[in-house]
C-alpha cells in the first residue's frame, strides 16, 4: 500500500469516529438539553439569516395559534426580513433574538414537550444594537425522524399585544 493510501485510509478513519462520536453523544443526552440545543440552533440560525436552518426545526405541521401563521407563512415572513431587514451602515441583517435557554421552563411527555420560553429581540441601527421588544413564547415540541421540532407556539408581546414593525 503505498504512503498516499494510508494517510487516505487514516483521514477516512477519523472522519468515521468523529462522526459516531457525535452520534453516541447524542444519543447520551438528555431530551431536555437536546430541546435546550435545538432552541439555541434556531436562534443562532436566525441571527445568521439562515432561514432553511431554522426551518429544519420547524415541524410541517407547524401553526403559530396567536396569528394563525403555518410553518409556510412564517417561513416567507423570515425570507422577507433577512432580504430587507438591513442595518444602515453595515448592510447586515439587522435583527437579533436572545434566548435565555438555561432558564426555560420545559416540560416533557411521550415524544412531546412543551417549553416556556422569554425572547428579547433587538434591531442594529448604525451598527449599534438595541433591544427593542420582548415576548413570551410558549412552544410545543415533537420528538420524531428529524430529532425534536416545534409543533406549534402561542405568544404574548409584553407591553400590550402590538408586534413590531421591520422597517421602522
Amino acid at each position: 500500500m503505498t504512503r498516499m493510501k494510508k494517510i487516505l485510509l487514516l483521514l477516512a478513519g477519523l472522519v468515521l469516529l468523529v462522526v459516531a462520536g457525535h452520534h453516541i453523544r447524542l444519543a447520551l443526552l438528555s431530551d431536555e438539553t437536546l430541546i435546550r440545543m435545538r432552541i439555541e440552533e434556531m436562534a443562532g440560525d436566525f441571527n445568521g439569516g439562515s432561514v432553511a436552518e431554522v426551518a429544519a426545526g420547524l415541524a410541517e405541521e407547524y401553526r403559530n395559534e396567536t396569528s394563525g401563521m403555518d410553518r409556510a407563512q412564517l417561513l416567507q415572513a423570515l425570507r422577507y426580513a433577512v432580504l430587507k431587514v438591513r442595518d444602515e451602515k453595515t448592510r447586515r441583517f439587522a435583527l437579533r433574538v436572545e434566548v435565555a435557554v438555561e432558564d426555560l421552563e420545559i416540560a416533557e411527555g411521550e415524544n412531546t414537550a412543551h417549553v416556556m420560553l422569554e425572547v428579547r429581540f433587538s434591531r442594529s441601527r448604525q451598527g449599534e444594537w438595541t433591544g427593542f421588544r420582548d415576548c413570551t413564547i410558549d412552544a410545543d415540541f415533537r420528538k420524531g425522524e428529524a430529532g425534536w421540532q416545534v409543533t406549534g407556539t402561542r405568544h404574548r408581546w409584553k407591553g400590550g399585544s402590538r408586534g413590531f414593525r421591520l422597517w421602522k
